[in-house]
């Protein structure tokens, strides 16, 4: 079963971008990385909901705490929406989502597309950073939610 935290991140990532798609390897096979950040995420809630949750366009919201590599220190909080894309037999296929990192230093701002089955079977997911405000001012790059591994955590590669 996959926890909720992990589970609202991963649920948003089928065909956002070709990177994601086209590279399924842990560092990007591009530009190289200007930033790397492992974090880790807990205190999941959801704020909200709106629709039936097995219809397509049924909205959801939440926010939990955001932690240093260690688990040990908070450096911020974590927004995220998400809304069904596609639904087959009463089940969510796929999930739209968008959300911010608000860290300490500045906001990063990630969407994907969750392939609601696929994540749960990899136990990753892959989401698209497409910007950020602060010291992540112009930031683009990805990132990949990690329950494969207790705790899960979250980690990006960041390029200018």
């Amino acid at each position: 079963m996959i926890r909720l935290p992990a589970l609202l991140l991963s649920l948003t990532a089928a065909s956002l971008a070709p990177a994601i798609a086209a590279d399924q390897s842990s560092a990007p096979s591009t530009a190289a990385p200007t930033q790397h950040l492992v974090l880790r995420e807990k205190n999941w809630h959801r704020a909200l909901g709106a629709g039936s949750a097995d219809k397509v366009g049924a909205i959801a919201a939440g926010t939990g705490d955001i932690f240093d590599e260690t688990g040990t220190t908070q450096v911020g909080k974590l927004h995220l929406t998400f809304s069904n894309t596609e639904v087959k037999d009463g089940k969510v296929v796929s999930i739209f989502s968008s959300g911010l990192f608000r860290l300490k230093d500045g906001d990063i701002a990630v969407e994907t597309v969750v392939d609601v089955e696929g994540d749960a079977r990899n136990k990753q997911h892959r989401y698209v950073v497409t910007g950020g405000t602060g010291a992540y001012l112009g930031v683009r790059g990805y990132g990949i939610n990690r329950f494969d591994v207790e705790p899960s955590y979250q980690e990006m590669w960041l390029t200018r």
